[in-house]
């Protein structure tokens, strides 16, 4: 995966829910998508996004995957509103490696290692790509027309 970043004036914001489950007494789920424009190009974002709306000043910096985009910093200039994703958490990996090592006299123990391993090594990869777009979105400069400062002087 690589690191995109887009800028631009925010227009066609259309928030959509789906609801689904249900039935014989199931759980009900409800997911939120935001479709929008970003300077003439189509973004597609998971959730409500309530941190933007029409006519906005945005930066994203995104993961780019055949033609669509997953954003892992955002910035809002007219709002000042900035966000980075979460880090990712170690904990399962570190729990699967613990019960891996004790298990390992049994056969059992090794797979549930290697599995710990894994995931310790997917979670490295992705807070070192949220940190590393954090890092881009800091280093790109306001579009002009920016209403909101940052606070920095």
């Amino acid at each position: 995966m690589k690191l995109a970043s887009f800028s631009g004036k925010v227009s066609h914001v259309n928030r959509t829910s789906h609801t689904y489950g249900g039935g014989s007494g199931g759980e009900v789920q409800t997911s939120h998508n935001t479709t929008l424009r970003l300077d003439g190009r189509h973004v597609e974002l998971q959730g409500s996004a309530t941190w933007l709306s029409e006519d906005d000043l945005v930066v994203i910096v995104a993961e780019e995957s055949q033609g669509s985009i997953e954003p892992l910093a955002v910035r809002n200039e007219t709002t000042g509103y900035e966000s980075v994703q979460g880090h990712a958490s170690y904990k399962i990996a570190i729990v699967l490696i613990v019960i891996g090592v004790f298990s390992a006299p049994v056969v059992i123990g090794w797979p549930i290692m290697a599995l710990g391993a894994w995931f310790l090594s997917v979670g490295m990869k992705r807070n070192k790509l949220i940190n590393e777009a954090a890092s881009t979105l800091r280093k790109i400069p306001s579009p002009s027309g920016a209403q909101a400062s940052s606070g920095e002087k």
